[in-house]
């Protein structure tokens, strides 16, 4: 039983790296794709809102002190 379990381990143990190694490597990438997609997509997000909402706060704050002096 020994010599079967043996040869019966080593396909296996032959097999599995292999598709572990393509399992690693496809996650990785996916990752990989995945946090750049989302750095870019929060770098843009935030980027956009931001100046948005910095233009309307300066418009707001610069036209507000005029009425509230007048």
């Amino acid at each position: 039983t020994v010599k079967v379990n043996v040869i019966d381990g080593i396909p296996p143990i032959i097999e599995k790296p292999k598709t572990f190694e393509i399992k690693t490597t496809t996650i990785a990438i996916i990752a990989a794709v995945i946090l750049a997609l989302i750095n870019i997509g929060i770098f843009f997000y935030i980027k956009k809102p931001k100046n948005k909402n910095e233009e309307s706060n300066q418009n707001s704050t610069s036209i507000q002190p005029p009425k509230s002096l007048k």
